[in-house]
């Protein structure tokens, strides 16, 4: 009788632990839902510092919770610490925000087939108005650099108003390159296509 009464006691406080520890996980959850709901960044990169920052703010709060729980150091979130917690989140966003999670993914799939990204340096000589939008650029070697305006360009620099105004300008570009199909030719090449500008003169 009294092996039944301390194994029942048993049971019951380890439901009433699981359930507090589900409480709290699905806060997390659902706060990170929120905050990275109002974000839209085309840009990958900032938009996973933007998803970094919603997980910190998320988990402030429970780091002793996620140390005894899941051995994972909220307070320092470099490497395989923030991979590990990002993953425990990952399965809870589901239940709160499958849209947002699945938009991630396609984000991080989208952001991996790009093949090499570098940084720019030269002056805008051309703009070229078609379909797309392309900058001539003469790079610091001489040598003329055709980027490609396909996605939102993050930059401070109004582009969508003033792009013209670019001929001329000494500017810094980030761009990855990314293999487009060129109907002239019929066949697929490799193109520099614009990710960051930053004007510099």
């Amino acid at each position: 009788m009294i092996k039944k009464v301390f194994f029942t006691l048993a049971l019951f406080f380890s439901f009433i632990f699981v359930q507090a520890q589900q409480d709290y996980m699905d806060k997390i959850a659902e706060e990170v839902c929120e905050c990275i709901s109002g974000k839209h960044n085309d840009n990958t990169e900032l938009f996973k510092m933007e998803l970094g920052m919603c997980v910190i703010q998320a988990t402030k709060n429970y780091h002793t919770e996620l140390k005894r729980d899941y051995g994972v150091d909220a307070s320092n979130l470099n490497g395989p610490e923030g991979e590990k917690l990002g993953e425990i989140i990952g399965v809870r966003l589901i239940n709160f925000c499958p849209e947002t999670l699945l938009a991630i993914g396609k984000m991080v799939e989208e952001a991996e087939t790009y093949e090499e990204t570098f940084n720019l340096v030269g002056t805008i000589e051309k703009v070229h108005e078609g379909q797309f939008i392309v900058f001539d650029v003469r790079n610091e070697n001489n040598r003329i650099e055709k980027l490609y305006w396909l996605l939102y360009i993050d930059s401070e620099f109004d582009m969508v108003n003033n792009y013209k105004d670019l001929v001329g300008k000494k500017v810094k570009v980030n761009v990855y390159l990314n293999e487009l199909f060129d109907a002239r030719i019929l066949e697929y090449r490799m193109c520099n296509i614009i990710n960051t500008l930053e004007v510099l003169e």
